[in-house]
């Protein structure tokens, strides 16, 4: 119970905020996808960055632990 409260009053991490964004932008492009193809791609391609920022977010975490 008092890691949930904990959880509420925390905050996003940048990392979850990355993913909220990345999560976002996939069903956006899949949307898309029915009506415009280009704006789909485009969409995906976003993702894709984010998605090597939050990798990259991981990897450093992962290091400043050990």
């Amino acid at each position: 119970m008092i890691k949930f409260i904990k959880k509420i009053f925390k905050g996003k991490t940048e990392i979850e905020k990355l993913e909220a964004q990345h999560k976002d932008l996939l069903n956006q492009a899949f949307i898309a996808s029915k009506s415009n193809r280009t704006l789909s791609d485009t969409l995906t391609f976003k993702a894709s960055k984010i998605e090597e920022k939050i990798i990259e977010l991981r990897k450093n975490e992962t290091n400043k632990k050990n």
